[in-house]
Formats: C-alpha cells, structure tokens, sequence
C-alpha cells in the first residue's frame, strides 16, 4: 500500500470495514472521527465514498468539534463538555 499512495504521507492506517459500518455507525469512537477528518479514499468500488465524507467533514466543522495536537496524537474537544453532538 505504501507504494500505491507514495512517500508523501508520514505514516499510513489501512481500514478494513463494511461499508454499513462506516456509513451508519452505532457510535462514533474518536478513532473513526480522526478517519473521517483525514481520509484518503484509495479504492471505492460504489463511489458513494467522496459525498459522504465531504458532508461529514462539514457537519463536524459546524457541530464545533476541535481537533488539538496533544504531543503525537490529535484529540478531539466538545463544543461543550458532556454535550452529545450529532454529526450523522
């Protein structure tokens, strides 16, 4: 895979799911927000992919949700602390 997507990115995760699962999750672990901030579509055989995560992106950035740098790793703040926030 390294060689398909090139030397550009410094490091590289493979997600393996169904697509049910990544369109329609039970819950959101920060895990799969940082995928669907970041993603890079390699292979999308239903091209439903790009729609999908572009209006995720955009319902992240106006939920208030806020992607921090915290040593190597990002986390993410709540717009407000204990708030459930719905981005789907």
């Amino acid at each position: 895979m390294r060689e398909a997507v090139g030397k550009e990115f410094e490091d590289l995760t493979i997600m393996d799911m169904g697509l049910e699962g990544f369109l329609k999750p039970k819950e959101i672990s920060a895990l799969l927000l940082n995928i669907y901030w970041d993603a890079i579509i390699v292979y999308d055989e239903v091209e439903v992919l790009p729609g999908f995560l572009t209006c995720v992106r955009e319902s992240i950035a106006r939920s208030g949700w806020r992607r921090v740098k915290d040593g190597r790793a990002y986390r993410w703040i709540l717009p407000e602390p204990m708030k459930e926030v719905r981005i789907l």
